[in-house]
């Protein structure tokens, strides 16, 4: 019942943000609007998948970023981008405390590279890779055919929205992120 409610309480702030940016005519503050959006969406999608199961404590991680991926797919309009997700071992389930930061950095990954790699084309391909080693270690690869960053880029020092959650979440689940070109 608890996740239930959540949900909708996190549906019905998502409707207000996306009823705010119809309503706004600068397109900065409309684009900040929508990724807000998306992101609350990320955060429902987890509590209705709990909500929707019997085990309460955990969610199918493979279910939960198909499910993100083609909600990203319809609000970016990229029915193109072809987005492939492989989990191992397969059926890994989560909980709340790692699958909510997890789908907030997801959401932010494939944002950008819907956005900005140019990959929104024919022949656009994302490839998500989660690896579960049963130790305690999960590694998350993150991948698009797209243009790439520029040479300085540094993923821990980008003053973007964005990648500062991606950097402060991945903190918080006491990872380290590495970037390759």
């Amino acid at each position: 019942e608890i996740h239930h409610r959540v949900k909708n309480n996190l549906q019905i702030v998502s409707s207000l943000l996306n009823l705010q940016a119809n309503s706004i005519t600068d397109q900065a503050a409309k684009d900040a609007l929508r990724e807000s959006h998306n992101r609350v969406k990320s955060i429902s999608l987890i509590h209705q998948k709990l909500y929707m199961q019997d085990d309460l404590s955990a969610i199918s991680l493979e279910e939960y970023v198909v499910q993100l991926c083609s909600h990203l797919k319809y609000v970016f309009n990229a029915p193109q981008v072809e987005i492939v997700c492989h989990v191992y071992p397969p059926h890994v389930k989560l909980d709340m405390q790692t699958s909510i930061p997890l789908g907030v950095i997801l959401n932010e990954l494939i944002t950008n590279s819907i956005k900005y790699a140019q990959i929104n084309r024919p022949g656009g391909q994302i490839q998500v890779t989660f690896t579960d080693d049963l130790g305690g270690l999960c590694t998350l690869q993150f991948t698009d055919n797209g243009v790439g960053m520029p040479a300085d880029f540094d993923v821990r020092k980008s003053p973007t929205l964005g990648m500062r959650m991606v950097n402060e979440l991945t903190r918080q689940l006491q990872g380290t992120i590495t970037y390759t070109t």
